[in-house]
């Protein structure tokens, strides 16, 4: 998936018109992504990829816990 279609700001530490996995695409717009990305994100990639980025990120980055809560709460709804 290219991810030319997000803010480069997301993806600094890639090239421009990187093609990468959609569950890196979902972690990286999770993480540092606004609210419009993330609703792009879930137009463009299977829910059930979107589940088991949440899963990762819950069990690897404890850090962004209100994160994940605002995610799984208010834009998953």
């Amino acid at each position: 998936m290219k991810i030319t279609g997000f803010p480069h700001y997301i993806f600094w530490s890639y090239k421009k018109d990187a093609d990468l996995d959609s569950q890196i695409i979902t972690r990286q717009v999770f993480q540092y992504g606004d609210i419009s990305d993330m609703r792009h994100v879930l137009r463009t990639v299977p829910e059930v990829e979107i589940r088991k980025t949440i899963q990762s990120l819950k069990n690897n980055c404890p850090h962004l816990k209100k994160r994940i809560r605002f995610i799984e709460q208010i834009i998953l709804k």
